[in-house]
């Protein structure tokens, strides 16, 4: 969603199995554009087949690396950048 002018959020709960897990829940700050700032809880940004859900992939498995380490979403901050 998109709250005042310069604000985005997620909130994402994922309902299986009797339990109830947020997957995603962050608020991110564009008002520094092309500068963004996201905190909260997302994936971890290791990889852009990491980020791509997997019915966006060009391939039928992910590279082995990202396995390897476990990379899940966790609790933090992160700031990028997108120039188009």
């Amino acid at each position: 969603g998109k709250a005042w002018k310069d604000f985005k959020y997620k909130m994402e709960i994922d309902f299986a199995e009797n339990t109830v897990d947020i997957t995603d829940a962050y608020l991110e700050y564009a008002g520094w554009d092309p500068f963004y700032l996201l905190v909260g809880h997302a994936k971890t940004t290791n990889s852009m087949e990491e980020l791509t859900s997997s019915r966006h992939i060009d391939l039928v498995e992910r590279g082995g690396f990202t396995d390897a380490f476990n990379f899940n979403r966790r609790i933090g901050a992160v700031s990028y950048t997108h120039l188009t």
